[in-house]
């Protein structure tokens, strides 16, 4: 799911009656569609875009394979499996651009390492720069440890992804 057309940015959150919500500003490519709302009042997602634009996203999101669920479907036992609409595939774009801020961020710092664990990014703070010696020693000492630093954004949500954080 990391190499599609849309993508969002100028994430806000907003608080809702129901929670969090947020604003985004919605691309194809490098053009702006337009707004995507949660108010978090339990509401659909509401799409502030020309109704083309809104159309082509639903074929889009139509035409994905089935998303596996990391939970069981009481029915059959067997991981659930939903169908993408536009809300679905919005609201995953937004999991995602959160996500890789969230690992940008805790790199910025430059005595970190982000690591995923538990399907979680925790990260390890040093004293001082964090520089290749030390990730390599860190690898080392725990050859289990899926490291995100040094990766491009592209392998950072592909790792992620891999291992359910998104």
């Amino acid at each position: 799911m990391i190499n599609h057309p849309y993508s969002v940015k100028n994430i806000k959150r907003v608080r809702g009656t129901d929670g969090y919500g947020f604003t985004a500003t919605l691309y194809f490519g490098n053009k702006r569609l337009g707004t995507v709302m949660d108010h978090a009042n339990g509401a659909p997602l509401f799409f502030e875009v020309e109704r083309e634009a809104k159309q082509a996203l639903e074929l889009y999101a139509k035409g994905l394979p089935d998303k596996i669920c990391d939970f069981n479907d009481p029915q059959t036992g067997q991981p659930a499996v939903v169908k993408y609409t536009a809300e679905l595939l919005v609201d995953q774009l937004v999991n995602q651009a959160q996500s890789l801020k969230q690992v940008k961020n805790i790199l910025k710092k430059g005595s970190t390492i982000a690591i995923i664990g538990n399907r979680k990014v925790y990260k390890i703070e040093y004293m001082g720069p964090v520089g290749l010696k030390i990730i390599a020693n860190y690898k080392k000492e725990n050859p289990e440890a899926i490291v995100l630093n040094g990766l491009s954004d592209e392998e950072i949500m592909a790792t992620m992804e891999a291992h359910g954080c998104v």
